[in-house]
């Protein structure tokens, strides 16, 4: 399990009240730029929402991924668009980002 998934479920455990809650997430993956990166955020992105939806309840459907070359400007735009539609004053929602630069990518 990535560092990432990791701290999301510490944030749930912390908080039972938001595991508990309506959420819903965006996960924003951006270009691999080679096979090796490619692959490890298509992975990363599959076990994010993987944990999302089979161990913290989320709604498959108001889990929203935008991954590699459809991480664009409108593609973008739209899913939060998407998302706004389906959040209530009272919901959960978490923004997490996949890519080059991510705290995550930690050389070694």
């Amino acid at each position: 399990m990535k560092f990432g998934v990791l701290a999301l479920a510490l944030v749930a455990f912390a908080f039972p009240r938001v595991a508990q809650a309506e959420s819903s997430a965006l996960i924003l993956t951006g270009i691999g730029g080679d096979t090796k990166h490619t692959q490890k955020f298509a992975k990363w992105t599959d076990e994010t929402r993987s944990v999302l939806v089979d161990r913290f309840g989320f709604l498959p459907e108001r889990v929203i991924v935008v991954a590699d070359k459809d991480t664009t400007k409108e593609n973008i735009q739209k899913a939060f668009d998407k998302a706004k539609g389906q959040l209530k004053p009272t919901d959960t929602f978490f923004l997490i980002f996949i890519g080059h630069g991510d705290p995550w990518e930690i050389p070694g």
